[in-house]
């Protein structure tokens, strides 16, 4: 919002350098999930056919369970990219908090100035907050669904160095 207005100057350009950056992980995220569940799709085809003819449907549950990797979204550096954009989003409101605590200042740089300008910086900061608050909830969460897995994984023999991204 205050792009328009003050082209940028109030956040330092973070806001759209994060928001930019916050879609192209979430395209990413997308676009890998989506792999995920074709590929999961098309194996699930083949073991239906080779499991007919086995007989004993647990036989090959370790083998099955180490087979499978962790979701794209729970992993290392999925968690790591999105700390690193609510890093971004927390700068970004820093930087207008910072500008707005001495919005006369701005008066001295020719920008004029009036109080019904303040609004957009204002709700940017909400804004930015808001998307802050939404990647640290996808990092919490997505650290306990990965906690979770682990040791479901764990009590089935699997050890932990097999639940790491696959290396192809």
């Amino acid at each position: 919002m205050s792009m328009v207005l003050f082209s940028g100057f109030l956040s330092f350009w973070c806001t759209p350098s994060a928001g930019g950056a916050s879609l192209v992980l979430d395209a990413t995220l997308l676009a890998l999930t989506h792999q995920e569940q074709q590929r999961a799709r098309t194996s699930a085809g083949h073991d239906s056919e080779a499991g007919s003819a086995s007989n004993n449907p647990g036989a090959n549950q370790t083998a099955d369970c180490r087979s499978r990797q962790l979701p794209c979204t729970i992993r290392i550096p999925s968690l790591i990219v999105a700390f690193g954009l609510t890093c971004l989003w927390l700068a970004a409101v820093g930087f207008n908090l910072y500008f707005l605590s001495d919005i006369d200042a701005l008066e001295l740089y020719n920008w004029n100035y009036s109080k019904a300008r303040i609004a957009a910086p204002i709700l940017e900061v909400i804004f930015n907050v808001a998307h802050a608050g939404v990647f640290l909830t996808y990092i919490v969460l997505g650290a306990k669904e990965r906690k979770r897995l682990a040791g479901y994984r764990e009590g089935s023999d699997v050890s932990a160095h097999e639940l790491r991204a696959p290396k192809d």
